[in-house]
């Protein structure tokens, strides 16, 4: 990860002004203008050593009061001793990040001037780079604080929902239902989307050309930095199932701080690396005070599946010397934590902890939890050498998608529907008006990618997934709904003679097979499955390689690859595992190599694993991140909100987003702020079928909306424009 572009993002925001200015230095660096860089130091160096100083003798005082008061009250009192700890810290972390520019900044300048190495002396005396007392001020209050928390319940606060004022804007424009539906507060979003959505929003979209205050500086495209020839591991620290409160390091075990053990664990650093790998590894350093669900540590190795992480522990005396103090080490082989239940399936839980081991005593001093994903080379002997476009045209207005073909099939919808994820149903959107058809992938049991959206198969009576049956398994089931079908299929069941209805025939095996589902998982929740004849017009199922040599080149394709995550196995009682990540993703990408021709395809899912690997695989189709926008708790950050969902694309080198309608209809402006990021955005959801929530997100520039009734919108917009 590069220093430069996460700068602003290391830094406590309301000290931003007191940093030393790294990238003007880059710039002059870079324009080979040294004795400029030289004589800039001195000046920088006194602005952060003054700041620092000024701060440390307001905090240091604090600290001493707090420190000899008498806690009768501990309720009273530890806010304000968590307040001064947060600030201790930030002080603490501004020190360390200047520190490390100035560094970094001088590695660069000591080889074209001479003087650097005197400077670098000079810099290693100064008190934001010692912070010897700082770090015992916030050891001796993290003590504290600890035995103040253990005699003290929190009484919670109000609901902050029910004091939000939904209209009340911010000094920088913002409102509380702009806040709320871009971090997921679905909650006080959605209280108001039925309201907004008939009356004020129409208005809304367009009573402003204002965009959105920017937001911070965005991380930079990993994608188009790596080495695709080579395999990866990628390490996250912390748990990736928001679900659990599991920290992502626990040093509980430590003796020197007992059975306290150390609440931020200041003045410690954890390398982590690949043993035998030629990386040096990756230093970080304690407490981390980002979130790094979007920055996993990147590991590249020719064999990632046999690769062993080392976590080493180190107590940081000296940030000059991080590494000298060892206190202890952690192994774990990915091989054995993969737990594969069946052959090419993987598990669905990816988070794991492992013991952090005392280097002298071999107790237990803490322990570390971590996700970890291997992504390998995608061998195919004819690859895109050019990025292909997206279904989208720039400026060109909103496109509609045809979800599933013509429509998702739903029993609520009084019109004529079509069997979704068919020919027929594609065929007939495209002649409704859709720019781009939408479906959903998945692969059998036998490695064949079939168009189906469903993880569990009703038709067999069970729970059953999918990458459990074969393609035959599939297409029978299928082949059970069609005219006659039930007696073609064998000897089984009696040939009906010429006389009886051939439709009271079939009604009754359709029946018969209603019935057969009635208690599946989806059954249960009154769920019907599509393309089910009764509901809809029932049409074959079909295969991916079927779309793509029997649908015209002109139909462009968004292809849902359709992947379960935990928590949706959770929330259905569904197996904790499924197909292996990289054989699901290499098994599609070969068809789409073979048979996409000169096809517009553009790539989508739910699944955040799904898309980090077309990403790193490939660079010839776009990818779309989709998200419920925090409609459901899904158990993963990144599919938590729409301010996920940027952070999630951009670090990713993603085209786009794909949300749920809700956000957009409410909040128009946020599809502005969304789109100013570079993001191509898409929506999809109930709402997307009423002409006058289409209409609202069309005039705040939405590239492309998924409908079921694609005439009636197609139309809508049309008159519109």
């Amino acid at each position: 990860m590069h220093f430069g572009v996460l700068y602003h993002e290391y830094q406590v925001p309301q000290w931003a002004l007191r940093y030393v200015d790294y990238q003007a230095f880059k710039k002059l660096l870079k324009a080979s203008r040294y004795q400029d860089v030289y004589e800039t130091l001195p000046p920088e160096l006194a602005k952060v050593e003054q700041f620092y100083s000024s701060q440390s003798r307001e905090l240091f005082d604090r600290a001493s009061e707090k420190g000899q008061s008498n806690y009768s009250e501990p309720g009273k009192h530890v806010e304000h001793l968590q307040e001064l700890l947060r600030a201790l810290q930030s002080l603490y972390w501004f020190g360390y990040v200047n520190y490390v520019a100035f560094r970094r900044i001088l590695k660069k300048l000591s080889i074209y001037h001479d003087e650097a190495p005197t400077f670098q002396r000079r810099l290693e005396d100064q008190s934001f780079v010692r912070q010897v007392e700082c770090l015992e001020r916030l050891r001796t209050l993290e003590a504290l604080s600890m035995d103040l928390e253990k005699s003290w319940v929190r009484t919670p606060s109000p609901e902050l929902v029910e004091e939000a004022t939904p209209d009340l804007n911010d000094t920088s424009g913002w409102s509380a239902k702009e806040y709320a539906a871009l971090r997921g507060h679905w909650r006080l979003m959605k209280a108001e989307v039925e309201t907004e959505s008939s009356t004020e929003s129409g208005s809304a979209s367009k009573s402003t050309g204002q965009v959105l205050p920017p937001g911070p500086s965005w991380l930079s495209d990993k994608a188009r930095e790596i080495d695709r020839t080579q395999g990866h591991i990628l390490v996250n620290l912390g748990a990736s199932n928001s679900r659990k409160k599991t920290p992502a390091i626990d040093l509980a075990g430590l003796p020197c701080f007992g059975q306290h053990g150390l609440r931020r664990y200041t003045g410690y650093a954890l390398k982590i690396g690949v043993v035998g790998g030629s990386d040096s590894g990756q230093l970080i350093f304690l407490p981390m005070l980002e979130d790094l669900t979007n920055l996993p540590i990147i590991f590249s190795t020719q064999n990632p599946g046999e690769a062993k992480l080392m976590f080493r522990l180190f107590r940081v005396q000296d940030y000059r010397e991080p590494l000298a103090d060892h206190v202890g080490s952690g192994v774990a082989i990915l091989s054995t934590l993969r737990q594969r239940l069946a052959t090419k399936h993987e598990t669905l839980i990816r988070d794991h902890t492992i013991p952090i081991l005392g280097k002298d005593t071999l107790d237990m001093i803490g322990s570390v939890t971590f996700s970890f994903q291997i992504v390998t080379p995608l061998a195919h002997p004819v690859i895109p050498s050019v990025a292909t476009y997206g279904f989208w045209k720039d400026n060109s207005g909103t496109e509609i998608v045809g979800h599933r073909g013509s429509g998702a099939n739903n029993t609520k919808q009084i019109n004529l529907q079509i069997g979704e994820n068919t020919i027929q149903s594609f065929l007939s959107a495209v002649t409704s008006g859709a720019a781009c058809v939408e479906f959903d992938v998945q692969l059998t049991k036998d490695l064949v990618p079939v168009i189906f959206h469903d993880f569990l198969v009703m038709d067999t009576g069970g729970d059953v997934p999918l990458h459990s049956l074969t393609c035959d398994q599939f297409m029978h089931l299928n082949k059970i709904q069609s005219l006659n079908g039930a007696a073609k299929l064998g000897n089984s069941l009696r040939q009906r003679s010429r006389s009886q209805s051939e439709d009271r025939v079939n009604n009754r095996e359709i029946e018969q097979l209603r019935q057969r589902m009635r208690y599946t998982e989806e059954g249960l929740r009154n769920e019907v499955k599509g393309n089910l004849r009764g509901f809809s017009i029932h049409e074959p199922a079909t295969k991916l390689e079927e779309l793509l040599t029997r649908l015209p080149e002109t139909i462009a394709f968004n292809l849902e690859m359709k992947y379960p995550m935990l928590w949706e196995a959770e929330d259905r009682n569904m197996d904790y595992f499924a197909l292996e990540l990289n054989l699901f993703v290499d098994t599609v990408l070969n068809m789409i190599y073979r048979l996409g021709g000169n096809r517009s395809i553009t790539f989508s899912s739910f699944s955040p694993e799904i898309c980090i690997l077309l990403a790193l695989k490939q660079q010839a189709y776009p990818i779309l991140f989709i998200s419920k926008a925090g409609s459901v708790p899904t158990g993963d950050v990144r599919a938590g909100s729409l301010q996920q969902a940027i952070h999630f694309a951009k670090a990713w080198g993603l085209a786009g987003i794909v949300m749920l309608s809700d956000v957009f209809v409410l909040c128009p402006r946020l599809l502005r702020y969304a789109k100013s990021k570079g993001l191509v955005c898409g929506s999809y959801g109930d709402l997307n079928d009423d002409p006058k929530c289409a209409k609202i997100q069309a005039d705040a520039g939405l590239d492309a909306i998924m409908v079921n009734k694609v005439r009636l919108i197609k139309q809508t917009l049309s008159e519109a424009a």
